[in-house]
């Protein structure tokens, strides 16, 4: 691929975003993209990746297809990862060799990477595939309450339909419209009146994904976190023992299990626990009765 090939001018007003055009325009006219593509101080071999980069993510911009449909027709099979990455690495490129005035216009990180329209696209394949996560995260961002989502889709719960794998499918939308449940529960973890039973039933409504989103926050610990508040060190294949001690004092854990498979292929059942914030002190009281 030559020099001159990466430079033709191609039409990608209907897919890329505005600030796309502009990041890629003003850089042109600064006379950064010559720099970028025309450096001699790098070796010939950069400089043929810089080439093709560049040419790979106008071109990129320049039709409607995924991330991994592009990397069949045109990267030669590569991952939409490694997609994704020529695309990062060629925008920082050229930022590298622009104008500080340019640099300050156009901030490398506020640059959108994905296409217009591609919602739509994911949203198509992800219900061929029988998949709602997609449908479901077009209806959040919408507005649309859960309620009313769980109307539409035809299911009682969210989680049936794995709204916590909405990310996956590379939409970029708010946890809090992601996760909606925790949203429901937020209020409650942090309530100190709730009974045994009330907490258990909190629990139980929940999942494992909101239980960690409720770790980041601050107001759940793991069973992990909490023997290390304790100064009890021991293998987390062994965090089942210390159950017993929490429970004599009334405290209702979480309990999630994930089912994975090691390198052989068999199955591996991993259980996870969690414990509000506002009953970490007594189960360190708890746990301070441990040998």
């Amino acid at each position: 691929m030559t020099l001159e090939q990466a430079k033709l001018p191609v039409k990608y007003q209907e897919f890329a975003p505005k600030k796309v055009r502009d990041y890629l325009r003003a850089h042109v006219l600064d006379g950064a993209t010559a720099r970028y593509l025309e450096d001699e101080s790098v070796q010939p071999g950069v400089l043929k990746a810089r080439i093709r980069g560049h040419y790979l993510t106008v071109l990129y911009f320049s039709d409607g297809l995924t991330l991994e449909e592009f990397g069949r027709k045109y990267g030669g099979g590569i991952s939409r990862e490694r997609v994704r990455q020529i695309v990062n690495e060629t925008f920082k490129g050229l930022n590298t060799y622009a104008s500080e005035d340019i640099q300050n216009r156009y901030p490398f990180k506020e640059i959108p990477k994905n296409k217009k329209g591609q919602l739509n696209t994911l949203i198509e394949r992800g219900l061929r595939r029988g998949n709602k996560a997609p449908l479901i995260a077009d209806l959040s961002r919408k507005g649309v309450s859960r309620l009313e989502i769980e109307k539409i889709i035809g299911t009682s719960n969210i989680r049936d339909v794995g709204i916590s794998y909405v990310g996956r499918d590379g939409l970029n939308i708010p946890f809090s419209k992601k996760h909606d449940l925790s949203l429901e529960i937020r209020q409650e973890v942090k309530d100190v009146s709730l009974t045994f039973e009330q907490v258990q039933d909190l629990w139980i409504k929940t999942n494992l994904s909101v239980a960690r989103r409720l770790t980041k926050e601050g107001l759940a610990f793991s069973l992990n976190d909490l023997a290390g508040f304790a100064g009890i060190h021991i293998r987390p294949a062994q965090l089942g023992s210390l159950i017993p001690y929490i429970e004599k004092t009334e405290i209702a854990l979480g309990h999630y299990q994930r089912v994975t498979k090691d390198k052989k292929g068999e199955r591996l059942h991993q259980n996870y626990y969690f414990l509000r914030k506002v009953d970490l002190n007594r189960a360190i009281k708890a746990l301070a009765q441990v040998e």
